[in-house]
């Protein structure tokens, strides 16, 4: 699979001009790329010293945790103030039936485990 990481300074340039919400997939990036693995953005910044960009230029990110840690499931990070609408969307993809697509793994059943038992505050706001 091959993929690039943006040009992020052009867009930190376009995002402070059009005030757009900027989400970034670090599906195979997250603990991948990166001095410390933090994604495309920390690896931006390595390797672009002068361009750096702030931060918080990306606004929501979404990871998998099979593919850098062999884990199962996924996560979504982003700032604070998009959590209600992360949540609610959540909420209304389980009412309409999107969830029985969600299969969890036969020793997470038994356990009695649930996404809504393990959502945290924290996950959703940098």
């Amino acid at each position: 699979m091959e993929a690039d990481v943006p040009p992020l300074d052009a867009m930190h340039r376009l995002k402070e001009l059009y005030n757009f919400i900027l989400l970034c997939d670090e599906a195979h990036s997250l603990l991948s790329i990166g001095t410390t693995g933090r994604g495309c953005l920390e690896y931006w910044n390595d390797n672009h010293p002068d361009a750096q960009v702030p931060s918080d230029l990306i606004d929501i990110r979404t990871a998998t945790l099979s593919k850098a840690i062999g884990g199962i499931g996924g996560m979504i990070a982003g700032k604070a103030k998009f959590e209600s609408a992360i949540r609610s969307h959540i909420t209304q993809l389980r009412q309409d039936g999107g969830g029985r697509h969600w299969v969890h793994p036969p020793w997470y059943r038994q356990r009695g485990f649930s996404a809504s038992q393990h959502s945290s505050r924290a996950a959703c706001a940098v």
